[in-house]
């Protein structure tokens, strides 16, 4: 699998922990830069909250529509 892919399966995890020694675990395992890792989690961490924040403004749209 494509490290990009595997980042994504373990985003919550990463999330969660927040700990460099996973971080850094993962670019040595797959060889891919830590400084891509860390970016990584972050476009991932915004793409969440964009998500939320579509299905927040959804939701208010639809209650002030009822």
């Amino acid at each position: 699998m494509l490290p990009r892919i595997l980042l994504a399966s373990f985003f919550q995890i990463l999330l969660a922990l927040r700990d460099e020694s996973i971080i850094q675990a993962f670019s040595e395992r797959y060889a891919v830069d830590q400084d891509f890792v860390v970016k990584y989690i972050h476009h991932l961490a915004n793409l969440q909250m964009m998500k939320q924040k579509r299905e927040r403004e959804r939701k208010e749209k639809s209650e002030r529509q009822s």
